[in-house]
């Protein structure tokens, strides 16, 4: 199917700083340092720290600055914390290893503080899964370095991706792919001609003889990022929920997945996994287990029916880590296409802050945004609807958007919400031609046909008839409309379609000639 490796290495297996078998028996305790991996089941270096050394211990670092820095915001760091008392309380029970709990103030000190805890308990091997963004894997190569001149050893695997980030190329130019189609197609073929070595889980971690230390207190929030309790409802923490929201997709919903995950209204059209893959909770090797144990059989299903459809989307999430380890400039919030950074954006506040409000005076945009406010999550539909009406109507900047979606959404990860918002603003690998803009309202035909999920999110137009709820200010005599204390649109969708494709055919033209 076209797949060359990018590098030789050992794509399959687990470890990239040590190759091979770690072996086991040692005297020294093992150090597990959890990042966005909580979780105890198929976890590779849960599995290999707890089969090290005399015990194990793990280690959790909350750093409320880098994290204001990586744009995460309450939804998100609540969520973690949640997610945090219930790996550690299922760490405890279950296998006797205590989770330690550290305050980091930096980067640097996050560092440090990993020699430190590993020096404090003895430790002589220290595991933990790989993350990809930039700055992540910076600070891990140099926590390697800082380990080793210790006399510390130290393992990191591959977790968040079932196949290596940059492994899959092209084969006509043995580069790493850069469309989505032809990388989904070499993804599950190469998973699915070699099933048992991608697709098999790590066994359940060994337990201690006894609980030494005593675990840590995890902190039920942190300044900053406190969070409202009425809003910790739509999201339930722990693996438990997880494997049960994930089983429950699977088994009664997935089959329907290609049309229902088109209806905004519809909550049970879509999985609801992604804040869970996002923390960790659940692995995207469980996801696609689940999958295949649904069909019977040890393969990805493949086509346009339900199932192959979650499956495609689970290649988007793989895809976007591709992009973002093979082109790490993404991650620096620049263009993957270049040429778009000659793009001159609209500086506009008022509208902004409209949109970041819900009162754009266009219903489906402002009921995907108040969502968003209140649950921390969006309809995928809605994401790509609001991000073209912010990029392309309003012409602001994406980055803006991203950064607004990053603080708010509990899902929030680099490289999925980057690539949404790179592909629904033209400027990214296999984008939305940037001639090609969705029409807001018609969108919201298609997606919201009875209008059920723009009356749940705007009560103003809760009474409206279906005729009208899309268009407001258009259908209804403006007397009536007045009384709804609604906005009227804050631009005409037609024109400003037009002027976006000038803008961005402008800086196409100006790059060409440069």
């Amino acid at each position: 199917m076209g797949t060359k490796r990018a590098y030789s290495s050992d794509d399959a297996s687990e470890s990239s700083s040590k190759r091979g078998k770690v072996s086991e028996g040692h005297n020294q305790p093992g150090l597990v340092w959890f990042r966005s991996d909580l979780r105890t089941a198929d976890n590779p270096a849960l599995f290999h720290g707890s089969s090290w050394g005399s015990r194990t211990i793990a280690l959790y670092i909350i750093s409320p600055k880098e994290w204001k820095s990586h744009n995460l915001g309450p939804f998100k760091v609540d969520f973690i914390l949640r997610n945090l008392k219930s790996l550690s309380k299922s760490l405890a029970e279950r296998y006797k290893i205590p989770l330690v709990i550290k305050h980091s103030e930096s980067a640097k000190h996050t560092r440090q503080l990993v020699v430190d805890v590993a020096k404090e308990y003895g430790v002589g091997h220290v595991f933990f899964n790989q993350e990809h963004e930039m700055n992540e894997a910076t600070r891990d190569s140099k926590v390697r370095e800082m380990l080793s001149e210790s006399g510390i050893e130290c393992s990191d695997y591959l977790d968040q991706c079932i196949v290596r980030p940059g492994m899959l190329c092209a084969q006509s130019s043995g580069k790493p792919y850069s469309k989505f189609t032809p990388f989904k197609n070499s993804w599950i073929n190469l998973i699915n001609s070699n099933w048992n070595d991608y697709m098999t889980s790590s066994p359940e971690p060994k337990s201690n003889d006894e609980l030494v230390p005593s675990p840590s207190t995890v902190p039920d929030s942190l300044e900053g990022f406190e969070l409202e309790d009425r809003k910790q409802k739509y999201w339930k923490a722990g693996e438990e929920e997880a494997h049960a929201r994930l089983k429950q997709f699977c088994s009664k919903r997935a089959d329907k997945y290609d049309d229902a995950r088109n209806n905004a209204a519809q909550e049970s059209g879509t999985s609801r996994i992604s804040a869970y893959l996002a923390s960790g909770v659940v692995s995207i090797r469980q996801c696609a287990l689940e999958l295949a144990n649904e069909t019977k059989s040890q393969s990805l299903p493949e086509g346009k029916a339900g199932k192959a459809v979650w499956a495609t989307e689970l290649a988007w999430r793989e895809f976007y880590r591709h992009i973002m380890v093979t082109n790490p400039h993404v991650c620096k919030y620049e263009a993957y296409q270049p040429w778009t950074e000659k793009v001159i954006w609209n500086d506009n506040e008022e509208h902004f802050k409209a949109w970041c409000d819900g009162k754009t005076g266009i219903p489906i945009v402002d009921a995907g945004m108040r969502q968003l406010n209140e649950t921390g999550y969006m309809h995928n539909r809605l994401r790509m609807i609001t991000a073209m009406f912010l990029s392309k109507n309003l012409l602001l900047d994406w980055r803006k958007g991203e950064k607004y979606f990053s603080t708010h959404l509990i899902d929030a990860d680099l490289a999925s919400n980057n690539g949404g918002w790179q592909w629904s603003a033209s400027t990214g690998t296999d984008a939305a031609p940037y001639f090609r803009i969705m029409n807001a309202v018609s969108q919201a035909k298609k997606v919201d046909p009875k209008g059920e999920y723009v009356k749940k999110w705007i009560p103003e137009l809760r009474d409206l008839p279906t005729k009208s709820i899309h268009e407001p200010h258009a259908e209804l005599p403006s007397a009536v409309f007045k009384k709804l204390n609604y906005p009227k649109p804050i631009v005409d969708l037609k024109k400003t379609r037009a002027a976006a494709i000038e803008a961005f055919k402008a800086a196409k033209d100006s790059a060409d000639s440069n």
